[in-house]
């Protein structure tokens, strides 16, 4: 097999292994909604559900995952160094999928949020790792495309998430969780025979010419530590926008358009195709853009992600307006292709201002601060949802996402293009 051939096959199993990454998180705040949660508006598992408030809601969803996942994923990346990535990829993908399989037997909010923080060291290490891992078999004109198509798989894997919503219906919320992380094993242990061949190659490449720093040490004597600072902010508002929107756009749905179980489930089926396809679209056009412009500007990658959120701002004011369920997926499949051109262009400007041994925990510390800042999103939320003027509004979560998604669409803009000014 050619090196393309296999940087192309290698892409694809990593991707297919990163849907269920993106699905296996998902899977919590759509069952939720869907009668995990005894309080929703579901009748369907009524004597088979947990009991908690809209703040622990909040916290389930939001830090309990993210800031376990992104400190985690710092601490862990450095293991790059001393073991093979084809290893901690493989051991990462079945732990995290045995603990989603594992949410089948919860019967507590206690067991739900321990079982939430084992997700997140799982999942922690992995995105980091598969970065470095794309970064190292492909080459530079090659990357922004080849990451986009690797980020695709936020928007495949998050529209099989919703698919639960309809799993759930005719599975219940227990058996939905096995039949999503059962998948993730087999992935799993293929990866750790695919990967040898690119741990070979990043050997390679990511040999250090002198003794290796530590990786704070190493960003700080760069000359590109402003723009990295930079970027980290800017994708850390971005993500508050896409963490708030991915725990509650299933409670939007629900509780603005006053959705019966079966609608509910036939909502959360198109809602995972508008993701998949919408998401996918806009990531590759991402990725093509970049590689097209950045050969005449050095800003181009970012510049393409600041005018997207611009875009992006009003078609969400759209979806969160309008007064049927039918009209608002209509306009979310605008909104979306819009919003999720940056994630590919974001990651690759990261990796070509590091060096190729600090990849990894480059990633892992710039995925650390997006992940901390835009996983107070949800929280932020839950919170505002239980304050007296918005609870007293008549649909409370969409006053909730009226002023927190436009808002950070908008001013991450302006971050990435002035971050853009410093390449």
């Amino acid at each position: 097999m050619s090196i393309t051939q296999y940087s192309a096959t290698l892409l694809g199993l990593l991707l297919s292994i990163f849907i269920l990454n993106q699905s296996d998180r998902q899977l919590l705040p759509v069952l939720i909604s869907g009668g995990l949660k005894c309080s929703t508006n579901s009748s369907l598992h009524e004597h088979d559900c947990i009991t908690f408030s809209n703040s622990l809601e909040g916290l389930l969803k939001g830090p309990t995952f993210t800031v376990v996942y992104s400190i985690g994923g710092v601490l862990l990346a450095s293991l790059d160094s001393r073991i093979r990535k084809s290893r901690i990829i493989s051991a990462a993908t079945c732990f995290w999928s045995v603990v989603t399989c594992c949410l089948a037997w919860v019967t507590s909010y206690w067991h739900l949020i321990t079982l939430r923080l084992l997700l997140g060291i799982g999942e922690a290490v992995f995105n980091p790792v598969a970065l470095a891992t794309i970064a190292a078999v492909f080459p530079f004109e090659q990357r922004a495309r080849a990451l986009s198509v690797f980020y695709t798989g936020v928007y495949v894997g998050g529209g099989f998430g919703y698919l639960a919503g309809a799993a759930n219906t005719s599975l219940g919320w227990r058996s939905t969780f096995l039949v999503f992380g059962a998948p993730g094993i087999g992935l799993g242990l293929l990866y750790l025979l695919v990967g040898r061949r690119a741990d070979r190659i990043d050997r390679v490449e990511g040999r250090p010419s002198g003794p290796k720093l530590g990786i704070l040490t190493a960003l700080w004597r760069s000359r590109h530590r402003r723009t990295f600072s930079m970027l980290c902010v800017a994708a850390s508002i971005r993500n508050i926008a896409g963490y708030s929107l991915g725990a509650y756009t299933p409670t939007f749905f629900r509780d603005k358009f006053q959705l019966s179980d079966t609608e509910y489930g036939h909502t959360m089926a198109l809602m995972g195709v508008i993701v998949a396809i919408c998401g996918t679209l806009g990531s590759n056009l991402g990725g093509w853009m970049s590689d097209r412009l950045a050969a005449s500007s050095p800003s181009a990658k970012l510049d393409v992600i600041a005018l997207s959120q611009v875009l992006a701002a009003p078609c969400i004011l759209g979806v969160l307006s309008a007064t049927t369920a039918s009209q608002a997926l209509g306009i979310f499949t605008l909104a979306y292709t819009s919003a999720e051109t940056w994630l590919g262009p974001a990651a690759c400007v990261v990796q070509d201002i590091v060096e190729p041994e600090y990849r990894a925990q480059a990633s892992a510390v710039y995925i650390m601060f997006n992940t901390i800042i835009g996983g107070c999103g949800p929280l932020m939320v839950g919170a505002m949802l239980e304050a007296p003027a918005i609870a007293r509004t008549k649909s409370p979560i969409t006053t909730t996402l009226l002023f927190v998604v436009p808002t950070t669409y908008l001013l991450s803009s302006l971050l990435f293009f002035f971050t853009g000014r410093q390449l």
